[in-house]
């Protein structure tokens, strides 16, 4: 009788699909497209469908950049963490009260810049799988941002911005603005950057004529932070 009820069940899926019987999908893929830094603990969550007759084929991976495994659950086994989280998720996290969906999420406690990077959720049965992937930023406001200038030749001023521990490396932009409020670009001339982990301290310096430039202006320095709406503003008022 349990036969018949099978064939049955299988050739109705069979119509619906096609003559394809799908066994496991990936019904959403959740991951946060731009973090702070220690803002908060961030999930990862891959809800999925899957048939009764391949629950026990069940494998479910997330990777790191398609190649790095750094997460794996094999129910009715215990997760476990990998890789560069190992020891960063909290493997007794549950999405769901069903016992073959319920460590499907990744939970990553702190999470920090170089856990950035393009996350994917792999579900597996004895059949086939079913793959979804999504970028996640993890960035980091400076610690410090320092505008200075200094003259090193007698024609010429050197503008300098500095910015320290951020993450991603910023882009920067330099300007002057006159006694009428005009602002004129300064071409940066170099922009070295030193990692310290996943951080950065790096600069922006440019060259302006100490002739052409008024006492009194404003000398300025822009910084963005690339993938975030993070900006920062530094000015000092120009002395000969």
């Amino acid at each position: 009788m349990k036969g018949i009820v099978y064939f049955i069940a299988t050739f109705i899926v069979l119509l619906s699909t096609n003559g394809k019987v799908l066994c496991v999908s990936i019904v959403e893929l959740s991951v946060p497209d731009v973090i702070q830094m220690n803002s908060s603990d961030v999930v990862l969550d891959c809800d999925y469908t899957i048939t009764e007759w391949e629950q026990m084929g069940l494998v479910l991976k997330w990777y790191v950049d398609g190649v790095q495994l750094v997460y794996q659950w094999i129910p009715p086994r215990a997760p476990q963490s990998l890789g560069i989280l190992k020891g960063r998720i909290d493997t007794s996290y549950t999405a769901a009260d069903d016992p073959w969906n319920k460590h499907r999420a990744i939970l990553i406690q702190n999470p920090t810049p170089e856990l950035s990077g393009r996350y994917s959720c792999a579900v597996s049965t004895f059949e086939e799988e079913d793959t979804r992937s999504a970028d996640m930023l993890i960035w980091a406001p400076p610690t410090k941002v320092s505008l200075f200038y200094w003259r090193p030749s007698e024609h010429l001023v050197n503008i300098s911005c500095k910015a320290f521990s951020v993450a991603p490396a910023p882009h920067f932009r330099l300007y002057t603005r006159d006694l009428n409020g005009t602002r004129y670009e300064v071409e940066i001339r170099g922009s070295p950057k030193y990692r310290q982990g996943a951080l950065w301290d790096t600069m922006a310096w440019g060259l302006i004529v100490w002739e052409d430039t008024q006492p009194n202006s404003e000398i300025g320095c822009d910084l963005t932070i690339p993938g975030t709406t993070h900006t920062e503003n530094r000015l000092k008022v120009y002395h000969p």
